[in-house]
Protein backbone atom coordinates (compact mmCIF):
# COMPACT_ATOMS: atom_id res chain seq x y z
CA UNK A 1 0.00 0.00 0.00
CA UNK A 2 1.28 3.24 -0.97
CA UNK A 3 1.73 6.06 1.93
CA UNK A 4 0.65 9.65 0.91
CA UNK A 5 2.43 12.49 2.72
CA UNK A 6 1.10 15.26 3.29
CA UNK A 7 1.39 18.28 0.49
CA UNK A 8 2.73 20.92 1.32
CA UNK A 9 1.09 24.17 0.86
CA UNK A 10 1.49 25.49 -2.62
CA UNK A 11 1.60 29.12 -2.54
CA UNK A 12 -0.14 30.22 -6.55
CA UNK A 13 1.94 33.23 -7.50
CA UNK A 14 0.51 35.18 -10.27
CA UNK A 15 2.40 37.09 -13.15
CA UNK A 16 0.58 39.54 -15.27
CA UNK A 17 0.56 39.24 -18.86
CA UNK A 18 1.96 41.43 -21.13
CA UNK A 19 -0.97 43.37 -21.70
CA UNK A 20 -2.06 43.56 -18.35
CA UNK A 21 1.35 45.19 -17.63
CA UNK A 22 1.04 47.52 -20.67
CA UNK A 23 -2.83 48.68 -19.51
CA UNK A 24 -1.37 49.40 -16.47
CA UNK A 25 1.60 51.55 -17.84
CA UNK A 26 -1.25 53.02 -19.89
CA UNK A 27 -3.30 53.75 -17.10
CA UNK A 28 -0.37 55.46 -14.69
CA UNK A 29 0.80 57.45 -18.19
CA UNK A 30 -2.60 58.49 -18.61
CA UNK A 31 -2.79 59.85 -14.91
CA UNK A 32 -5.70 57.70 -14.19
CA UNK A 33 -6.00 56.25 -10.79
CA UNK A 34 -7.75 52.66 -10.27
CA UNK A 35 -10.63 54.13 -8.81
CA UNK A 36 -10.90 56.84 -11.60
CA UNK A 37 -11.13 53.78 -13.87
CA UNK A 38 -13.31 51.98 -11.91
CA UNK A 39 -15.88 54.20 -11.58
CA UNK A 40 -15.89 54.91 -15.35
CA UNK A 41 -15.97 51.26 -15.96
CA UNK A 42 -18.71 50.51 -13.45
CA UNK A 43 -16.70 47.79 -11.88
CA UNK A 44 -14.85 48.21 -8.12
CA UNK A 45 -11.26 49.44 -7.94
CA UNK A 46 -10.47 45.52 -6.89
CA UNK A 47 -11.35 44.09 -10.39
CA UNK A 48 -9.35 46.48 -11.70
CA UNK A 49 -6.24 46.41 -9.30
CA UNK A 50 -6.34 42.41 -9.51
CA UNK A 51 -6.52 42.67 -13.48
CA UNK A 52 -3.33 44.32 -13.86
CA UNK A 53 -1.70 42.33 -11.03
CA UNK A 54 -2.70 39.42 -13.19
CA UNK A 55 -5.16 37.70 -10.81
CA UNK A 56 -8.37 37.96 -12.23
CA UNK A 57 -9.13 38.52 -16.22
CA UNK A 58 -11.88 41.05 -16.91
CA UNK A 59 -14.69 40.82 -19.35
CA UNK A 60 -14.37 42.23 -22.68
CA UNK A 61 -16.81 44.91 -22.89
CA UNK A 62 -14.87 46.22 -19.82
CA UNK A 63 -11.60 45.97 -20.97
CA UNK A 64 -12.81 48.00 -24.00
CA UNK A 65 -14.64 50.76 -22.30
CA UNK A 66 -11.52 51.01 -19.67
CA UNK A 67 -9.21 51.12 -22.64
CA UNK A 68 -11.54 53.99 -24.40
CA UNK A 69 -11.75 55.91 -21.05
CA UNK A 70 -7.85 55.94 -20.71
CA UNK A 71 -7.41 57.08 -24.82
CA UNK A 72 -5.07 53.64 -25.23
CA UNK A 73 -5.27 52.04 -28.20
CA UNK A 74 -5.97 48.68 -27.94
CA UNK A 75 -3.43 47.23 -30.12
CA UNK A 76 -1.24 48.61 -27.93
CA UNK A 77 -2.38 47.17 -24.99
CA UNK A 78 -3.25 43.56 -26.70
CA UNK A 79 -0.09 43.52 -28.81
CA UNK A 80 2.39 46.47 -27.78
CA UNK A 81 2.39 48.09 -31.44
CA UNK A 82 1.77 51.07 -32.48
CA UNK A 83 1.28 54.27 -30.70
CA UNK A 84 -0.03 54.44 -26.65
CA UNK A 85 -2.68 56.50 -27.21
CA UNK A 86 -5.53 57.62 -29.77
CA UNK A 87 -5.50 60.86 -30.61
CA UNK A 88 -4.84 63.09 -27.89
CA UNK A 89 -3.37 62.05 -24.29
CA UNK A 90 -5.95 62.93 -21.56
CA UNK A 91 -5.83 65.72 -18.91
CA UNK A 92 -5.31 63.68 -15.79
CA UNK A 93 -7.27 64.73 -12.56
CA UNK A 94 -6.97 65.00 -9.18
CA UNK A 95 -9.75 64.37 -6.47
CA UNK A 96 -13.16 66.24 -7.01
CA UNK A 97 -11.99 66.52 -10.94
CA UNK A 98 -9.29 69.39 -10.61
CA UNK A 99 -6.24 69.25 -13.43
CA UNK A 100 -3.51 67.90 -11.64
CA UNK A 101 0.19 69.38 -12.29
CA UNK A 102 1.75 67.45 -15.22
CA UNK A 103 5.49 66.42 -15.05
CA UNK A 104 7.28 68.58 -16.92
Amino acid sequence: MVQHDTLPEVKQEFTPTAYQRRFKEGRIAAGASLKAVADEVGVSLQTIGQFELGKQSMKIDNFLKACEALHLRTDWVLHGTGPMFTGARPVPTKRGGRPADRAK
